[in-house]
């Protein structure tokens, strides 16, 4: 029950931050990490920001359709993702993204959370 609840939150987040890197991608390069005010850069930040909106919908629907197995590999593939994300903004701007760092990192641990109480059914 826990699992799915985190499963859930972690649905909504990735549609909420879809929607606003598509809706406000200087903003989301700020979080992200890596600012910028480059059309082109703020063109791959929508793009990641679809990405992150459908990987939302998809886990949104395996909730609802309470498809366990599926849910375990797209948290462990997303925190497989956030990590990357987090190694990518360490390696470009080290110290000065700390904040950022660390928000890819709670996403990994969070996605990671909710695998392992799907795992242990809790």
């Amino acid at each position: 029950m826990i699992g799915m609840i985190l499963a859930l939150l972690g649905a909504i987040a990735f549609i909420a931050i879809g929607i606003a890197a598509l809706v406000a991608p200087k903003t989301s390069s700020e979080q992200y990490g890596l600012p910028s005010t480059e059309p082109y850069a703020l063109s791959l930040v929508r793009a990641l920001g679809a990405r992150d909106f459908a990987l939302g919908l998809i886990l949104l629907g395996l909730v609802l359709g309470k498809a366990h197995f599926a849910i375990l590999l797209t948290l462990t593939f997303s925190a497989v993702i956030a990590i990357i994300d987090a190694l990518i903004v360490n390696r470009e701007r080290g110290a000065d993204a700390r904040k950022s760092v660390f928000t890819h990192t709670i996403g990994a641990l969070g996605c990671i959370a909710a695998s392992l109480a799907i795992q242990f059914g809790l």
